[in-house]
């Protein structure tokens, strides 16, 4: 923020992971969480962060990139993913789908509370449509000040 830089956050889930793993077993639920870290290590930068993020949901920080550049590496990940199988036991093919909830700095937040809670109510609103799809936090940032109307440094 002090520097006018964009940064981006994308918090992914993979869909119906719980599902993956209670029907195929835990093995093909790993072997999904593997191929979904395939994708996004083939995807990203090296200047941006990937890391796990819960069960089954990865954050990603996109370091100087706006809210257009995140809606084209959500759908680069989504994608590569959709176009991945894993197999069960069975040889059954399974096709793993992601939904993503994407916000920006400074677009949607002026702190790092509200970019994550933008990213996770993004990625809600994704999953509540129908999940493998991604949404964007929009709408002003709440504005912080310090008391004494300046905005703090950040």
């Amino acid at each position: 923020m002090r520097f006018g830089h964009e940064l981006s956050l994308l918090i992914v889930d993979i869909d119906d992971l719980k599902a993956i793993n209670d029907g195929h077993g835990h093995l093909v639920g790993d072997q999904a969480l593997r191929k979904v870290a395939e994708v996004v290590r083939s995807t990203v930068r090296s200047i941006d962060f990937a890391a796990r993020y819960g069960g089954d949901e990865l954050a990603l920080i996109l370091i100087e990139t706006g809210a257009d550049g995140a809606e084209i590496v959500a759908k680069r990940l989504r994608d590569g993913v959709r176009e991945s199988t894993i197999t069960d036991a069975e040889v059954r093919a399974l096709r793993p789908s992601l939904s993503v909830g994407a916000a920006t700095l400074p677009d949607c937040a002026t702190e790092t509370e509200a970019l994550v809670d933008a990213a996770d109510q993004a990625l809600l609103s994704a999953k509540r449509a129908g999940k493998d799809q991604t949404h964007s936090a929009t709408g002003r940032p709440r504005v912080e000040t310090n008391g004494h109307g300046r905005r703090p440094r950040l």
